[in-house]
């Protein structure tokens, strides 16, 4: 496949994603809860300890609606690019840590939003601070992660998370590859 013909593909699926995703119904969100968590079995420094997997109401991610990452259909579990207030993710962290650490007892806490924690539209800049904060404050947290495309990390906004981390709490940054296939990747 000639290079010209590979960009008239690329443009014809973003195109056609677009598409796809304008037909996704907006998805209620609260203030209360997250939109989603989950506990999960993970290897942690030598060991299997349970994983809090919280995903916060998303606003959804910016890249997808110039197309995505088209094995991606999170951004159909979102508000569809509708802002959600930094207060709610808050909230909802606040809520979320309150009730569910003690009932897991984790060292492991993994913070989604279906989108880019470095990207200030998706996650907001005192949102994430706080956030970060207060889960490095949970005693017995050892790990936390956060998910973002590679080109929304900004040195600035590592910075803001490295002061708002308290030791000797991790901070995992998981960059997205915008590849689910391996040889891809």
């Amino acid at each position: 496949m000639a290079l010209a013909d590979f960009h008239l593909e690329a443009r014809r699926i973003n195109t056609l994603m677009r598409q796809i995703r304008k037909c996704t119904p907006l998805r209620e969100g609260s203030w209360k809860e997250p939109a989603d968590f989950l506990v999960k079995q993970e290897f942690l420094n030598g060991r299997t300890v349970s994983a809090l997997n919280i995903t916060l109401t998303p606003s959804g991610c910016t890249w997808a609606k110039h197309g995505g990452c088209t094995m991606c259909g999170e951004f159909s579990g979102s508000l569809l690019g509708q802002v959600v207030p930094e207060e709610f993710h808050i909230a909802q962290a606040s809520v979320s840590f309150a009730k569910l650490i003690p009932k897991v007892k984790t060292p492991w806490v993994r913070l989604y939003n279906e989108g880019n924690w470095t990207n200030p539209s998706e996650m907001g800049t005192l949102a994430a601070e706080v956030i970060i904060r207060l889960a490095s404050l949970i005693k017995g947290i050892e790990r936390i992660t956060i998910e973002t495309r590679a080109k929304e990390v900004t040195q600035d906004r590592l910075e803001l998370l490295r002061a708002a981390l308290i030791p000797p709490v991790e901070l995992e940054i998981r960059i997205g590859l915008e590849a689910k296939d391996d040889i891809v990747r």
